[in-house]
């Protein structure tokens, strides 16, 4: 099979179940392009996926923290709602 990259989306989803094997075929990670030309990560393994979004080096959104929203909600004052008494 061969590689593309970035691999383009298909923004119609004529064919999801063809897609998502053709993304796995191309391996773990793979470079996809969104509409309007956005470059963004396809994660196609598990265990990959538990590894970026354990890794406190990778950001959750493009610009945030690492630390993630509940543990910035644990340090607010108000926090989530619970166990905050006011």
């Amino acid at each position: 099979m061969t590689m593309e990259c970035p691999f383009i989306l298909d923004v119609d989803g004529t064919d999801i179940q063809a897609e998502g094997a053709r993304l796995r075929g191309q391996g773990a990670a793979t470079l996809v392009e969104l509409p309007g030309g956005v470059s963004a990560w396809a994660i196609g393994s598990a265990e990959l996926l538990r590894s970026l979004l354990t890794d406190p080096r990778v950001p959750g959104q493009a610009g945030a923290s690492a630390e993630g929203p509940k543990a910035r909600a644990a340090r607010s004052p108000r926090g989530s709602g619970r166990g905050v008494r006011a």
